[in-house]
């Protein structure tokens, strides 16, 4: 015979799991029990979206630009980054290793595979 833990979550919990390779998904338990994804915190760098890109080892060229552009947090550069390389390439003065290095720390820290 197995013993059996159970443990109970009340909305707003969050829990979280491991895969053997380290990544980690992290959930929020929803107002009717669901879970939802929270992926807010990305574990490998212990840095939040909220973090500002002062957090990051940025080039003062790459820095300087997104500053300028208004984008001051992790998400902002990220969203960014989502837009595409076209529309990064218009950000005066940020040209290909820009555009590379931010996609690398943004691969990076959603730990996806470079």
């Amino acid at each position: 015979m197995k013993d059996l833990q159970l443990t109970v979550f009340e909305p707003g919990d969050m829990l979280g799991t491991m895969s053997k390779d380290g990544k980690v998904a992290v959930f929020t338990v929803g107002p009717n029990g669901d879970l939802v994804p929270s992926d807010n915190r990305m574990f490998q760098s212990g840095l939040s979206m909220d973090d500002p890109i002062e957090a990051l080892d940025l080039t003062v060229r790459t820095f300087n630009v997104l500053k300028r552009e208004g984008i001051n947090t992790i998400e902002e550069m990220a969203a960014l980054h989502d837009k595409g390389y076209e529309a990064m390439f218009e950000i005066r003065n940020l040209g290909e290793k820009g555009v590379a290095e931010i996609g690398e720390h943004v691969r990076r820290l959603r730990g996806e595979d470079t």
